[in-house]
This record gives structure tokens, sequence and C-alpha cells, in this order.
């Protein structure tokens, strides 16, 4: 999670993308995601809860709060995020968002 936080924030999409789960890679809409990152400063990450991710398992889930801000507009931005391990390396796979938090 920390690690794709620190992508986003240099703009190493490659990386951003290469961390996706495969089945979910394809949905991805990268210039959408280039242009959302390019726009955005990414101020802090608070892990705020884990469940399971432990070297013995195969899915972790990972709740978070982003300080963002895009467009000038800072706002914090709630997500629990679900992982896999895949071929040894844990990929994002899909989250829930509250931009509210």
């Amino acid at each position: 999670m920390r690690s794709r936080f620190a992508a986003y924030s240099l703009g190493r999409l490659d990386y951003i993308m290469s961390t996706h789960a495969p089945q979910t890679r394809e949905a991805v809409d990268r210039d959408e995601l280039r242009r959302w990152a390019a726009n955005t400063d990414f101020v802090g990450l608070q892990v705020v809860e884990t469940k399971a991710g432990g070297p013995a398992d195969t899915t972790g889930v990972v709740a978070f709060v982003a300080t963002l801000v895009t467009d000038g507009r800072s706002y914090a931005m709630f997500e629990r995020s679900r992982f896999e391990r895949h071929d040894g390396r844990w990929v994002y796979l899909d989250g829930v968002q509250d931009a509210a938090g």
C-alpha cells in the first residue's frame, strides 16, 4: 500500500500498473490515471486497519486515509483495499472509496 502511494506521488504509473492484479489491470484507464496523478499532490497516508496479509496469507485488506490536494482542493480519501498474492507478490485487487473519510 505504501509503495503504491509513493508511486502515485512520483508519477510512476508503470509501477502502479504492475501492482494491479492481472484480472483488474485491463480495466484501468491509464490516461485518466496519469491526468489525476499529475494534478494531485499526495500529502499523507495513514493506514488505519489491516486484516490478514501476513506471510502465510493469500489475501489481505488495508484500510487507509490519504490526504490529497487535487486542483487546489484538499480532501481526505478513505479506502478499504483488497490485495492478493500473485506470483509471490502482493497486488491490488480492488477497493471501496469514500472521499468524505
